[in-house]
């Protein structure tokens, strides 16, 4: 007799494995939208701020304030993104490759697209967008597929020292856990 909140926080790997295959069957653009939210783990914020924000030609590991990516050997995108709102902070996330390259054509995008999505998720997968990102964080953690640390880069909590080891210092052996935790979910990111 578990709310949703309830459900998420407390990690019932059924209850987010239905969640998880819901949301993939959506179909079209909002289908889209609702799968970036989770494969990404970022909060509608930050996701509106990476699909406009430029990024560094310089190359990933520079200090400026334009994102930074690394396109991974198997077909995922490390985007390191910087961003700091109060005590909420996104260091990076990770997305496949062909999504993010989709999303960042996309003609429109705003809150708009978010709200509608979130009607729509509430309505057909009984979860609001915003519950997507402890969704992803679970789903990380599952089975310890990512460590406590992996998990808090990518969630926005991290220690300085942290978020730099795990995310600029191997972002081939991170991207692969990333698949290895999704496919404890029955998605595989290969296929997608």
């Amino acid at each position: 007799n578990l709310d949703m909140k309830d459900k998420i926080y407390l990690v019932s790997p059924n209850f987010i494995e239905e969640k998880v295959k819901k949301i993939f069957e959506m179909p079209g653009e909002i289908g889209f939208i609702a799968r970036f939210g989770l494969l990404s783990g970022l909060r509608e914020q930050e996701i509106i701020y990476i699909k406009e924000k430029e990024i560094c030609s310089n190359g990933y590991g520079c200090d400026c304030d334009s994102l930074h990516k690394v396109d991974c050997k198997n077909g995922l995108t490390i985007i390191a993104i910087g961003w700091t709102r109060g005590n909420k902070k996104a260091l990076a996330t990770i997305i496949p490759t062909h999504y993010w390259e989709k999303f960042r054509v996309l003609q429109k995008f705003d809150y708009t697209d978010i709200s509608a999505t979130h009607k729509i998720m509430k309505r057909h997968v009984g979860i609001a967008y915003i519950a997507m990102r402890k969704i992803h964080y679970n789903v990380m953690r599952f089975k310890d597929t990512l460590s406590v640390d992996e998990a808090e880069v990518l969630a926005g909590r991290f220690s300085s020292v942290s978020g730099r080891h795990y995310v600029l210092h191997d972002p081939e052996k991170l991207s692969e856990k990333y698949k290895i935790a999704w496919n404890n979910f029955g998605i595989n990111i290969d296929l997608l």
